[in-house]
């Protein structure tokens, strides 16, 4: 199956970075929000786009994005050096704050290579919402 994805990749991931500009602009002047970025240079694949909410927000605005009919998301709620596989090497959470702090703050959002503009623009309309 993957190997016939191979024959599509180059444009696939085209399509990627474009859905991911336009989320980029939609999102661009939301108070608090912060969206991804790609280091100059290079080229993400863009698996997920997830961007960060104000601190104390996200389950607030994840239901009423769900109200919305727009599923969210949270791949990776639990930091790396929180998980019990994890736990012989004695970190304790507040170690590392930042991977916390994101772990508490990190939504994903709808995204595949085959979403189109104005369904960009309706998450993105439905996050002001939840977020107002």
């Amino acid at each position: 199956i993957l190997l016939a994805k191979m024959d599509i990749f180059p444009e696939e991931i085209q399509a990627r970075q474009q859905v991911a500009g336009w989320y980029d602009e939609a999102l661009r002047d939301i108070p608090g929000v912060v969206t991804p970025t790609v280091a100059p240079g290079n080229v993400s694949a863009w698996a997920q786009y997830c961007i960060l909410l104000p601190e104390g927000a996200r389950s607030r605005v994840m239901a009423r994005m769900e109200e919305s009919g727009v599923p969210v998301n949270i791949y990776y709620p639990k930091p790396q050096h929180c998980l019990a596989v994890f736990a012989d090497l004695g970190y304790a959470p507040e170690a590392m704050p930042t991977a916390l702090h994101v772990s508490r703050a990190i939504l994903a959002l709808p995204f595949h290579p085959y979403l189109e503009q104005d369904q960009v623009r309706r998450v993105a309309t439905a996050l002001r919402e939840a977020l107002a």
